[in-house]
């Protein structure tokens, strides 16, 4: 099975044929009956304020709103598919059916939100979805100690990761980011080699990874996320095997400006001055190029760069051919990615297995990486 131009239009039609309209929230009739007795200055300040955030309440607990992130994102994947209709992925790369299962619910939360407005969250989540949200939940009770300066310290495993601010992401301590996904005999042979950390953000990614392996490499091109990450590196002393690297990384080296945005900060090269007041410009390398130059053993490489994922793939294609490292490859941004990335890694190195793993089931669409490993 493919997901491809002719599936994308069928599910386009299942989704026509079966939109209802988004019901309005139902204000109970004893409210209303209480509203009407209710002089109208007193309506205007302070009744209907409250009835809105009713309204509001009910909404945010039954429905997701297209919009920001959820709604970028899913429309240029919808727009990669009408302008590219030969565009496939092939499921069969995806050996368990849990996984194909997965990215077929993807694809659908994709087109749902990519049709705009409201979205009743029964259409993008399933039972397992609920179960594991309730699950964070409890992870972040039991887990999780957030300090009046923000400072969070973080308990599991045996192990306490301190991070500078209270950002706690569930596909790293919930999650692990998928290596509990890969063969305990492949994970054990990363202790004596590398790992490139793309898109490092605040060193969390890094906190994990170092307990595996010998160096990390930890790219992070936002100057206010870098300084956030030498913080963490500083609040947990582990110095020794976490190198931060202020760079960006992708299919050239080059200077390039990069849109300021916390956890979303992202590389572009049309930014209008004019219409982005937080941005900067970066220096962006070849991943071949630098593993080169410095000699890298590369075992592993995790990539979550908002979109530039295809372009640090074709940066490091000499580095995946020759050390076949495990890769952990956001697919969830760009069309592009999520259709031209795995057929691309497999001619690269047929003997990839991969995995399509959701490590975010709070969030419809976000969090969907892509796990690839070599038996060989």
């Amino acid at each position: 099975m493919n997901i491809d131009y002719e599936f994308i239009i069928k599910i386009l039609e299942e989704i026509r044929q079966n939109y209802e309209e988004t019901p309005k929230s139902k204000i109970p009739t004893w409210i209303y009956l209480f509203y009407q007795k209710i002089p109208e200055s007193l309506k205007k300040h302070i009744i209907r304020p409250c009835i809105w955030g009713f309204e509001s309440k009910q909404d945010n607990e039954k429905f997701i709103l297209s919009q920001g992130d959820y709604k970028k994102w899913s429309i240029d994947f919808l727009n990669y598919v009408l302008k590219n209709p030969n565009a496939k992925l092939n499921l069969e790369m995806f050996e368990f059916e849990e996984d194909r299962y997965e990215i077929i619910k993807f694809v659908k939360n994709k087109l749902y939100l990519a049709l705009g407005g409201k979205v009743e969250k029964k259409k993008l989540y399933d039972k397992y979805d609920f179960e594991k949200i309730n699950q964070y939940t409890q992870f972040i009770k039991n887990s999780v100690n957030i300090k009046s300066n923000g400072t969070t310290y973080i308990v599991f495993e045996n192990e306490t990761y301190i991070l500078p601010i209270p950002h706690v992401e569930m596909p790293l301590f919930y999650h692990k980011y998928g290596m509990g996904h890969i063969p305990k005999n492949i994970l054990d042979n990363l202790k004596n080699k590398d790992i490139i950390d793309c898109g490092a953000f605040i060193g969390d990614s890094a906190l994990l990874f170092s307990q595996k392996a010998k160096k990390i490499y930890a790219f992070e091109p936002d100057s206010k996320n870098y300084d956030l990450l030498l913080k963490t590196v500083e609040l947990n002393k582990i110095k020794n095997n976490i190198h931060p690297i202020k760079k960006g990384v992708g299919d050239k080296t080059e200077k390039i400006k990069i849109i300021n945005s916390g956890i979303c900060s992202h590389v572009s090269k049309e930014i209008n001055s004019h219409a982005y007041s937080g941005f900067e410009e970066i220096d962006v390398v070849r991943i071949d190029e630098f593993v080169k130059e410095n000699n890298v053993n590369t075992g592993l490489i995790k990539m979550d760069i908002e979109g530039y994922e295809l372009e640090a793939i074709w940066g490091a294609r000499d580095t995946i051919r020759k050390f076949k490292p495990i890769l952990i490859i956001c697919l969830y941004h760009c069309g592009k990615d999520f259709f031209e990335i795995p057929p691309l890694l497999k001619k690269w190195v047929p003997e990839y297995e991969f995995r399509f793993l959701n490590l975010n089931a709070e969030h419809p669409i976000f969090e969907r990486v892509l796990l690839g490993y070599s038996k060989n």
